[in-house]
């Protein structure tokens, strides 16, 4: 497993290698995971994972996502590192995650003949357009898009995180048939709520919360992308029918912006940031949620967010650009992108609809057990022995 990235994080790509790594590890393969010097070291890890990190650079210790001029020489340092790893393990598969892990990894897997799969979290130029990197018809996306093309190339397969994912890179021209989808998947287990009411209460006190006030819920970055001010304007509306609901803000990331446009709309008592929680601390969080959100409009894979709250049992509202696993009125609450009325609409409609509010949990519910990594693993299996024989 390549990790071009903090490894692990309570995000979403260093989650999911990890995840799908110790599932892989428990059906009895030896897993190496390489990655960056820099981890999260609140997040438990199996013992039977083998990490190799490249050596400290400079003074690199960025956690959130995002380009950053340092990433193409920590990428180099990555590619020597599996270089090595490769040859002193006798390494049969590389599973590269992201196209920074898919680059790094050329090297080894063309000097020592390894079967190389990419893993595939995002369209590439589509994410450094939301990250701002280039406007929309730039000539630099057109160059990057063109690098993207010629890399993805060199993988003998690809895991998509989604079927839109997987047709994009069907697009590019490559082999529909060494395309397969892998969807970013949950421990049911670690998010089943096991919080009894007394440690609810407190939770809730420790926020300046009271019992019955009632509560949405973000856990995320905080970063443009993830479409924060669309959730703030929404709260903005939604406070206008229900004035004593909270929203709690859970992540890492700069607070600034979102913290004076509450100021601006005058409801800064009615929102609360937190800093990062440790991973271990998220199911605990969420067991006091009334509606869990994703406002982001625009992934073309699957955030990590929704399955986490779908095993949480905490009935969600998404824009329909992230909602990728979910059904409107079914699984999740499904609003038009950036339509900022309908999202405070489906909040207030699951606050005061309890009977919606409970099937739409107890659907999504069933439907994660399809996304637990145990049972998604053995796809990863088959795309093995395929790329072996």
């Amino acid at each position: 497993m390549v990790a071009a990235c903090p490894f692990p994080a309570n995000r979403g790509t260093p989650s999911r290698i990890l995840r799908m790594a110790e599932a892989l590890s428990l059906r009895n393969h030896q897993v190496h995971v390489v990655s960056y010097h820099i981890n999260d070291s609140s997040i438990g890890m199996n013992n039977s994972l083998n990490i190799h990190r490249i050596k400290p650079f400079f003074n690199y210790d960025k956690m959130e996502p995002g380009p950053s001029f340092k990433k193409p020489f920590l990428d180099f340092l990555l590619a020597m590192k599996i270089v090595q790893v490769a040859r002193k393990e006798n390494i049969e598969i590389i599973h590269a995650h992201h196209i920074e892990g898919l680059v790094s990894s050329i090297i080894a897997a063309k000097m020592l003949r390894i079967p190389l799969i990419y893993d595939a979290h995002v369209h590439v130029t589509n994410e450094l357009e939301i990250f701002g990197v280039f406007a929309n018809e730039s000539f630099g996306k057109k160059v990057t898009l063109f690098f993207e093309k010629m890399f993805v190339y060199r993988a003998n397969a690809i895991v998509a995180v989604s079927a839109e994912l997987g047709e994009i890179l069907s697009s590019f021209g490559y082999p529909q048939a060494k395309i397969w989808v892998v969807p970013t998947g949950t421990n049911l287990e670690h998010f089943r709520n096991k919080t009894n009411s007394e440690d609810k209460m407190k939770i809730k006190e420790s926020l300046g919360l009271s019992e019955k006030e009632p509560l949405v819920m973000y856990t995320g970055t905080i970063t443009p992308y993830q479409g924060l001010e669309h959730l703030i304007n929404s709260m903005d509306i939604l406070l206008r029918k229900v004035p004593s609901a909270k929203l709690v803000i859970i992540g890492g990331g700069s607070i600034e912006k979102y913290s004076k446009l509450c100021d601006d709309k005058k409801i800064s008592e009615s929102v609360i940031f937190t800093d990062e929680k440790p991973f271990n601390e998220i199911p605990s969080l969420l067991s006091i949620a009334d509606v869990a959100v994703s406002p982001r409009t625009e992934a073309s894979g699957i955030p990590q967010k929704l399955t986490n709250y779908m095993a949480a049992g905490i009935p969600i509202v998404s824009f329909k650009g992230s909602a990728k696993i979910l059904e409107h009125r079914k699984t999740g609450y499904i609003v038009e992108n950036e339509d900022v009325e309908g999202f405070a609409g489906g909040i207030r409609e699951l606050i005061e609809n309890i009977e919606l509010h409970d099937e739409l949990a107890k659907n999504a519910l069933e439907e994660v057990e399809k996304f637990t990594w145990p049972n998604l693993v053995q796809k990863c299996e088959d795309i093995y022995l395929k790329v072996k024989m």
